[in-house]
């Protein structure tokens, strides 16, 4: 069934056919606040009513630990892997801070 505009039968989002503002409902009828365009006959009311369908769910039971990890030694507990990200501190012409925490313990240490 094509739509058009005038016969009381109109999109979810009705716009006026003359100067494509949006048309709202007044005295029964569609009308367009800006350029005063009416549809004639009157307007249809549709109620659109659908169900949710249940979705699956996923429960990670564990914490996974995505954080980018290298070979270093830690000053604190001597442990060889600790994980890293890199962090400008200081002017953009320097290079960046590299931020350290070792896997084992937890310290946190910072290498220029």
């Amino acid at each position: 069934m094509a739509l058009k505009y005038g016969d009381g039968i109109h999109a979810p989002m009705p716009f006026c056919p003359e100067c494509k503002s949006m048309v709202y409902p007044k005295d029964g009828k569609l009308s367009c606040r800006k350029c005063g365009w009416t549809s004639e006959g009157p307007t249809q009311k549709k109620v659109v009513t659908t169900e949710a369908t249940a979705k699956e769910r996923v429960v990670v039971e564990k914490s996974v630990d995505t954080r980018q990890q290298q070979e270093i030694e830690c000053p604190k507990c001597g442990h060889g892997k600790a994980y890293f990200h890199l962090m400008q501190t200081r002017k953009s012409d320097e290079p960046p801070t590299e931020i350290n925490e070792c896997m084992k313990c937890g310290h946190s240490w910072r290498e220029y």
